[in-house]
């Protein structure tokens, strides 16, 4: 090969690989560099095997393994200097995982319910909701639920836009607050345990 050829690679985001199979630079990078070297740079093995654990790669090892593997290159980095693999695994739908989300989303609802309820006791919303019948109408009742009940059915719906669970869209350009709080979560994990391969 004449002269040193130009090679650039871009961990990607969050890689999963199978577990027991073997892990190449094109399962964890996006690659840009001639027809002529692509097929070798892209099967270069990062790891023999894929385990039930996360692995941690930096740019530093994959710049090595490249010229190890390959001469006259120039090896150029875009993006983060680090990537976490993880391992892939198989959903499991047994009856103690469906029971587990089951007694959740049960959990979740009923102390949803019971925070509202106890926000609406300490504003004396009742009181407010007969005050704005009387206000409206000019005759007091002791229970409005010509107010009442289109505010709980307007609470509910609320909620149910605010977190978009109407969308049937997968593929919509604009996420929800619930998909970005996801999103931070799922970051901020991936950055601590990179943190603490970074510290071994």
């Amino acid at each position: 090969m004449n002269g040193n050829e130009e090679v650039y690679f871009q961990f990607k985001s969050s890689p999963q690989i199978d577990i027991g199979k073997p892990v190449y630079l094109k399962d964890i990078a996006h690659i840009s560099c001639s027809d002529a070297l692509r097929f070798n740079i892209e099967n270069i093995q990062i790891l023999p095997q894929m385990f039930n654990k996360s692995y941690a790669v930096k740019a530093v090892d994959i710049t090595q393994l490249i010229r190890d593997n390959m001469e006259n290159i120039t090896v150029n980095l875009l993006g983060k200097e680090n990537v976490l693999i993880d391992p892939k695994l198989k959903e499991k739908h047994s009856i103690m995982t469906i029971f587990t989300i089951v007694m959740a989303s049960l959990l979740l609802f009923i102390g949803a319910g019971l925070a509202i309820m106890y926000f609406h006791e300490d504003v004396n919303m009742h009181e407010t909701h007969r005050d704005i019948y009387e206000l409206v109408t000019g005759t007091k009742e002791n229970r409005p639920l010509i107010i009442s009940i289109p505010y709980s059915l307007g609470l509910g719906l609320g909620i149910a836009i605010f977190f978009d669970v109407f969308s049937l869209d997968k593929k919509r350009s604009k996420p929800g607050p619930l998909e970005i709080e996801v999103y931070k979560y799922n970051k901020d994990i991936e950055d601590y345990k990179l943190s603490i391969y970074d510290e071994k």
